[in-house]
């Protein structure tokens, strides 16, 4: 029977580079079985501890692919996925499950698993609109549309860049919790060292 071992999983300070709400991934699976394996997946979670579990952990919507693998044959895939909604700032291991579907039969179920040595720190920004009037604002990177979606999480110490846009009949009057670029009073900058919020301010 074949059996899958996820064999190494770059984590988030060997060399990839993260930025605002992307994270990039290297992993390595390897067949240490006595027969070739066919078609299945290996699943990248986000976990609170080192013990990846695909039916508790969260799911990054990222997945590699593979058609077979051979008796003995180690194969590389190379990935990146924006981070979840819904995360909680925190600290988080990048896990890697090998065939969490149970696509494949192994002679040892047990050691499908892997997480990096490295943590991810994400903190969340928060945005609140106040005043009279009326507006959205959006996120650069994007997660932020607030409208509906007014808080997300960011990799630690990543810029985050927003817009203001007034609705029809509303103006923008300004920021708090975050820098406005010069020359551009509907946007700024914040720096997410930690949990931050900002507040967007409309009048009529």
């Amino acid at each position: 029977q074949p059996d899958l071992l996820v064999t190494s999983l770059i984590s988030p300070t060997s060399g990839r580079q993260n930025t605002g709400r992307t994270v990039t991934f290297t992993l390595q699976v390897k067949n240490q079985g006595s027969a070739a394996a066919g078609r299945f997946r290996v699943g990248i979670y986000l976990s609170d501890d080192p013990i990846i579990d695909p039916a508790t952990d969260i799911k990054t919507g990222n997945e590699c692919l593979f058609n077979s693998l051979g008796i003995g044959v180690t194969t590389t895939c190379n990935g990146s996925f924006s981070l979840p909604k819904g995360l909680e700032t925190g600290i988080y291991y990048l896990g890697a499950y090998a065939d969490p579907y149970s696509a494949i039969k192994e002679s040892d179920e047990s050691n499908n698993s892997l997480a990096t040595i490295d943590t991810l720190t994400l903190n969340n920004l928060t945005v609140l609109k106040t005043g009279a009037g009326g507006g959205t604002v959006t996120s650069s990177p994007s997660g932020i549309n607030c409208g509906s979606d007014c808080a997300t999480a960011f990799l630690a110490d990543a810029t985050a860049t927003l817009t203001a846009t007034p609705v029809t009949g509303s103006t923008f009057v300004g920021w708090d919790g975050c820098t406005p670029t010069p020359d551009k009073p509907r946007e700024c900058k914040v720096t997410m060292s930690n949990a931050t919020t900002v507040t967007a301010d409309f009048g009529l």
